[in-house]
């Protein structure tokens, strides 16, 4: 199953949490440490991903709220982490729902 990175990009990490516990799966969504993000699984697309937290919407008179975050399609990863990170993405992504 897709897994998207969505990275606020201001000052509004409690706000885009709030944002993604009430509208996404407490089994669907991983908070990164330090507020750095969230890890969403979807077999949507990163624009439904955006538009099911809040970020955008399809609607024209939509009027944001939750200030600047980025979704983007995590393709592959690396790094330094806890393991807890790297068994929550191997288990989403190698395990489509």
């Amino acid at each position: 199953m897709p897994v998207f990175l969505v990275t606020p990009l201001g000052h509004n990490a409690d706000q885009v949490g709030e944002a993604i516990r009430a509208n996404v799966a407490a089994e669907d969504f991983l908070e990164l440490p330090g507020r750095a993000g969230w890890l969403i699984t979807s077999k949507g697309t990163s624009i439904e991903v955006s538009n099911q937290v809040g970020l955008t919407s399809p609607e024209s008179d939509f009027k944001p709220t939750l200030g600047s975050a980025m979704v983007t399609t995590v393709g592959s990863y690396y790094g330094r982490a806890p393991t807890t990170i790297w068994e929550w993405l191997k288990t989403r992504i190698e395990n489509p729902r």
